[in-house]
């Protein structure tokens, strides 16, 4: 049972409200404690990121770039999971994580 409308996150904490909503559009919205509703937080695009633990970790190995925000060790591990999940899907069966301790891969 789905207990919102569309993906989101929400964070509610002794000072206010934080919540993501990914669809249908991508927005921010937050409030603080006594607010009569939540509004929509503008994020400055000098600040703005996005997800690209991938093209990072890529680009640290081909020496484009340095590792600001994953060890070299979690990146591995990270990219172990990524490639179990993709044989999993594939093969359609349950599939161990390689390097995982206690696993043969």
């Amino acid at each position: 049972m789905r207990h919102g409308p569309g993906t989101q996150i929400q964070l509610h904490g002794s000072e206010g409200t934080l919540k993501y909503e990914f669809s249908p559009a991508e927005r921010l919205l937050g409030s603080r404690t006594g607010d009569k509703k939540l509004k929509v937080i503008e994020i400055p695009s000098d600040k703005a990121g996005g997800w690209r633990v991938e093209e990072e970790f890529i680009n640290a190995i081909r020496g484009i770039e340095k590792v600001q925000f994953t060890k070299f060790a979690a990146g591995v591990r990270y990219m172990d999971f990524t490639e179990a999940v993709a044989r999993s899907a594939a093969a359609g069966a349950l599939t161990d994580v390689p390097g995982a301790p206690g696993t043969s891969a």
